[in-house]
């Protein structure tokens, strides 16, 4: 995306080795990065707004998941128009307790998921 980068964590590119869901909204969401202070996701539509979001992440035999608080960065207000997530709305979030040390290990725990290379 242009423009100058205000995040101080790094981000990783996501694979396919977890699925994400933001509770209660029924819409499927793509994990573009992740990293220990947030996530960025692609949707086919606009998300709704809702007081207390959180996301839960899966992995696709469900054998392990997590469940944090969010809070929304950012949100572009038209789908990309070019790229891997052409024709997607790009959303960004951030972990609400993100330097809480019960959170932080299961943020790494997501971020090893998420990265995983399929063997």
């Amino acid at each position: 995306m242009a423009g100058s980068e205000r995040r101080k964590g790094t981000r990783f590119p996501a694979g396919d080795n977890v699925l994400a869901e933001i509770v209660g909204v029924r819409q499927a969401i793509t994990i573009v990065d992740i990293g220990p202070g947030g996530f960025c996701a692609a949707t086919k539509d606009w998300l709704p707004s809702i007081p207390h979001p959180e996301v839960r992440f899966f992995t696709p035999d469900r054998k392990w998941s997590a469940t944090f608080e969010i809070r929304m960065s950012f949100a572009l207000l038209q789908p990309r128009k070019s790229g891997p997530y052409a024709g997607r709305y790009i959303t960004g979030f951030a972990f609400r307790d993100a330097r809480n040390a019960k959170v932080k290990p299961k943020i790494q725990e997501l971020i090893g998921y998420a990265t995983r290379v399929a063997a």
